[in-house]
């Protein structure tokens, strides 16, 4: 379900801490019963997946029993990190993201190549995105909660960033 359907803020910090810090339990291997290591660190260093595009529609969960699970979607330009070695890293200097959650430096192109430390950077402004940007609102007669925009404060942070056109966004100021 995406994450603005949760209406309870200790769902959403457990659907971001899932997707941020989770931990999985590897059968297979007797030496390895839990691998606790951020989400997207574990796809990068196991599965060898580069995300590429995090971004908070890309954050869903799933309910299971009653309990509340972050769920990491839409691998559309992922790539695996064998490519991004030698001829085939082409791939992976093209500018991919979702604004205004995309790295500053592939913003302003001083970097050509989409690494690692970038995705984490996204998600760090998922995160200030939400926290500043949304409130919860709990259910009414009328409409479902969950997450929604601030309508309340007379300006929404980081209007600026969210207005300007993607190819400007977050080049000079707010990058430096």
């Amino acid at each position: 379900y995406p994450l603005n359907t949760l209406a309870n803020a200790k769902e959403i910090a457990q659907v971001l801490l899932d997707v941020a810090c989770g931990a999985y339990i590897f059968h297979s291997s007797p030496l390895l019963q839990t691998y606790a290591k951020l989400v997207h660190r574990w796809l990068y260093e196991v599965v060898g997946i580069l995300h590429r595009d995090l971004s908070l529609n890309n954050i869903m969960y799933r309910r299971v029993r009653g309990k509340v699970y972050g769920v990491l979607t839409d691998f559309d330009l992922s790539s695996w990190t064998a490519s991004l070695k030698g001829d085939c890293a082409k791939t992976s200097q093209q500018r991919t993201g979702t604004p205004p959650y995309m790295a500053c430096e592939l913003l302003e192109g001083t970097d050509t190549l989409h690494l690692y430390r970038h995705d984490v950077e996204s998600l760090f402004y998922i995160m200030l995105i939400l926290a500043t940007r949304y409130g919860i609102q709990a259910p009414t007669g009328r409409e479902d909660g969950g997450v929604r925009t601030r309508w309340d404060l007379p300006a929404l942070p980081y209007d600026a960033w969210f207005n300007e056109r993607s190819e400007e966004r977050r080049v000079g100021k707010e990058c430096r």
